[in-house]
């Protein structure tokens, strides 16, 4: 893999000498990269930050590599073919399709924040992070990338 010499990368890319291997490694560390940008902005400003949001954050980032590697493997490991176009066009697919599912838990959470203020909780402690979410947010990221590794399975196998 290259991480600074471009002009080694594009020679590579255009020898068509990158493996399946090396081109999943590219894909793992942007979405893991990606993953972690994202986690790290919800801290900014850090007036609300809790303990589940360290736990959020910390299955946000390992669901997302580890759904990523189970489609790699799903795709046939260092032996398949097309990983990236597979991963990419299939992830954004299942990722629309399971946004539907989104909607009852956003829902279910803002009922939740409302219920609280009802009862006399500060707006900062209604919108605090709780298990709750973490739990709905997780299994649904899990979801997304389970449904993605096996549509990719499908696909190798045909």
């Amino acid at each position: 893999m290259f991480f600074w010499n471009i002009k080694e990368l594009k020679n590579s890319l255009i020898r068509n000498e990158l493996s399946e291997r090396a081109i999943f490694g590219y894909i793992l560390i942007t979405v893991a990269m990606s993953a972690a940008i994202l986690e790290i902005a919800r801290y900014f400003p850090p007036e609300r930050i809790g303990f589940w949001d360290y736990i959020g954050s910390f299955f946000g980032i390992f669901v997302v590599c580890f759904g990523t590697f189970m489609a790699y493997r799903s795709n046939g490991g260092a032996t398949g073919v097309d990983f990236a176009a597979r991963y990419f066009s299939i992830s954004i697919v299942v990722t629309v399709r399971y946004m539907v599912y989104l909607i009852p838990v956003v829902l279910g959470i803002c009922f939740s924040a409302f219920y609280a203020l009802m009862q006399g909780s500060s707006a900062e402690q209604a919108l605090m992070t709780d298990g709750v979410e973490v739990v709905l947010l997780t299994l649904w990221y899990s979801l997304i990338y389970w449904s993605i590794a096996r549509n990719i399975r499908d696909v190798a196998r045909a």
